[in-house]
């Protein structure tokens, strides 16, 4: 009768929900307009940086972190945000001499990556990583502090990675692909890996229960980032306001590569800490709905069911904090899965499309420069409410 939404979808739909999310953070919460462009250069240009910079004097990083608290220096920095300093489990001690022989740190090639705390609920686990290079990083990777046009708060390490949950049978693998943070210089990146706890069903054709304690591995080959050879200029047509303008990026990227071979096993815990699960199994007469709605501390998510003949992926899956604003995903390439971090999520609206209606058409409402005005009359929820192929909504106040 219907399938339930955790499965892997198409790269090509990935992409187009990873732009419109650029699109919502530029248009609506930082009201950039020039760097909406319609290349693949200048798409990438959207995380590039000027091309000539230096440190002046750089002081040489220690191959291992300081502490063992990194979560506290970037958890409210990245995409994935979370205050997993307060529960985190710490790998690494302080005193550096007590670690050398640490399964947690591992070099190879020049890098060592050390893992210095984890945090793992039901949907997601959390990896603060220390990453030092002997030589120093290409200018080009240090977007944050370089690029006048960069609007994210954080860099971005792209990695090959495998990695394995015990739990999964038969046994298969998920690839998280990029690590999100920033710079401590030009040798020291320190981050955090996020990879979905529930990542491991879309290997199967069902529902597996994540248990209380499980082994989880991440096998890295490689890491890279973009070098850029000038800059272009391109027009662009500014999707709310149809005006033409221009964007300006750089160009000619080439990946930057370091190879090596890095393996990390952990043992760990959910946290089982206010962990909320709400059972619907509703259906309409149109053949969609939510079967089931979790929500932790940092992230909220719904399984939801669809007609027979129809893939997950054809569908948005949509929900609204409760003053009636969209949620953040939790993470930029992240699907389904929403931010609950510091917003008021005590009740939530929950809501289906078709992927087009929404995000070609309905979201318009909420990137429009005069959305604080409008919802004054009517919010995102309530707007979105009209139009929906499913609506519900969930109070998790007395749960």
């Amino acid at each position: 009768m219907c399938e339930d939404n955790r499965i892997k979808i198409p790269e090509e739909l990935g992409q187009v929900v990873e732009d419109s999310l650029r699109k919502v953070k530029k248009i609506h919460r930082r009201k950039v307009f020039c760097k909406v462009c319609l290349t693949a250069g200048a798409c990438a240009a959207a995380i590039t940086l000027l091309l000539v910079w230096g440190f002046k004097n750089p002081v040489m990083a220690s191959k291992l972190p300081a502490i063992g608290h990194l979560f506290s220096q970037i958890e409210k920095d990245v995409s994935y945000k979370g205050n997993f300093s307060s529960k985190a489990n710490i790998l690494l001690p302080e005193d550096k001499g007590s670690r050398t022989d640490s399964p947690y740190i591992q070099e190879s090639n020049g890098i060592t990556i050390s893992v210095t705390e984890t945090y793992c609920n039901n949907l997601a686990v959390y990896l603060a990583v220390e990453i030092y290079n002997e030589e120093a990083f290409p200018d080009d990777f240090m977007a944050t502090k370089y690029d006048e046009n960069y609007i994210d708060g954080y860099d971005v390490l792209r990695m090959d990675s495998i990695d394995t949950f015990s739990f999964d049978s038969p046994k298969s693998s998920y690839e998280p692909f990029q690590i999100q943070g920033n710079y401590k210089d030009a040798h020291t990146f320190i981050g955090i890996i996020r990879a979905e706890t529930g990542a491991a069903n879309f290997r199967r054709e069902q529902d597996t229960e994540v248990p209380e304690t499980f082994q989880y591995e991440l096998n890295i080959s490689s890491l890279s980032g973009y070098i850029y050879s000038g800059w272009v200029e391109d027009t662009y047509i500014d999707p709310v306001t149809g005006e033409e303008g221009i964007c300006r990026h750089l160009d000619g990227q080439e990946s930057k590569v370091y190879k090596g071979n890095w393996n990390f096993k952990f043992d760990l815990k959910i946290d089982p800490a206010q962990i909320q699960t709400v059972t619907l199994n509703d259906v309409n007469d149109k053949g969609v709905g939510i079967k089931e709605v979790v929500k932790t501390p940092f992230e909220i998510t719904a399984t939801y069911v669809h007609p027979e003949g129809t893939k997950a992926y054809d569908y948005a899956l949509v929900i609204c904090d409760a003053n009636g604003d969209f949620l953040d995903f939790q993470g930029e390439n992240t699907r389904n899965t929403y931010q609950t971090y510091e917003r008021n999520t005590d009740t939530v609206s929950i809501f289906l499309f078709e992927n087009e209606q929404f995000w070609s058409g309905l979201v318009q409402y909420y990137w429009a420069e005069d959305y604080e005005t409008k919802r004054k009359t009517k919010t995102f929820a309530e707007y979105l409410e009209e139009h929906a192929l499913y609506s519900t909504h969930v109070d998790f106040t007395d749960k």
